[in-house]
């Protein structure tokens, strides 16, 4: 019992340690701010500091501010922070609708923006992801390298299936978020549970695709797609243009 206890006091006093450094970071950060000092740098025709953009709430990286913004690094969609909140939204979303259906939902629909995405640093996506039962595994620079199954005595609840419209911005912003996102629902799609609409919709379209003379590796392929957008060079709906269209 003792040994347990040291232990655990072990792990919080390390785990505090990790958090003051990290506080004091922040703080030297928010110090370091330059804004009127690089401004004038900026006059001169100097150079000035590369940074991140966006809340320094969502994204601590931001700070200190004076610096010439980018937008951000695609790799690091969802950020651990965006990842938690997203969590909560889908958690609240899933809860709203067993408490007024008294079911869960079985599929959900999501639209992806390029811009949205760049100032929430992947919330959205990481509400499809908490919805399939996924959770992002990041390197340690932060960057996504790829997703885990989180198991179902943890889930306690199940799969949700989805479907995904994205932008042409967003497609041609954010492909390595499409192509993770492509193989993560892939991946849900092959376990067999119970509880998982994903591999329940997978294999009944399957079934169907193979009726209608479908290979079995096309039928495959198709029974799990869930994202669509626009060709590449293509953007927006085409319903502009085709409602001005009155004579046809």
């Amino acid at each position: 019992m003792l040994g347990d206890d040291f232990t655990k006091r072990a792990a919080e006093y390390e785990q505090l340690a990790v958090d003051l450094l990290l506080a004091k970071e922040y703080w030297d950060n928010f110090q370091a701010i330059a804004e009127t000092k690089n401004l004038m740098l900026a006059l001169g025709g100097n150079y000035i500091p590369v940074s991140y953009g966006n809340d320094p709430i969502r994204n601590p990286n931001a700070a200190p501010t004076g610096r010439n913004l980018i937008g951000f690094n695609l790799a690091k969609v969802p950020s651990k922070e965006a990842y938690d909140a997203g969590v909560t939204l889908m958690n609240q979303t899933i809860d709203a609708c067993l408490e007024k259906h008294g079911k869960y939902p079985k599929k959900l629909a999501f639209s992806l923006w390029s811009l949205e995405t760049m100032r929430h640093q992947g919330a959205l996506e990481a509400q499809i992801l908490h919805a399939l039962g996924l959770k992002p595994k990041w390197n340690k620079q932060g960057n996504v390298i790829d997703t885990e199954i989180i198991p179902y005595a943890e889930l306690k609840r199940p799969r949700i299936d989805v479907v995904i419209s994205a932008t042409g911005l967003y497609r041609d912003a954010f492909p390595n978020v499409m192509l993770w996102l492509a193989k993560a629902i892939d991946k849900v799609a092959k376990v067999k549970e119970d509880n998982n609409f994903v591999y329940r919709n997978a294999n009944a379209l399957k079934a169907k695709l193979l009726e209608k003379g479908k290979t079995e590796a096309d039928a495959d392929y198709l029974s799990s797609i869930r994202i669509f957008s626009n060709e590449t060079g293509n953007y927006g709906t085409g319903l502009a243009s085709s409602s001005l269209a009155s004579d046809t």
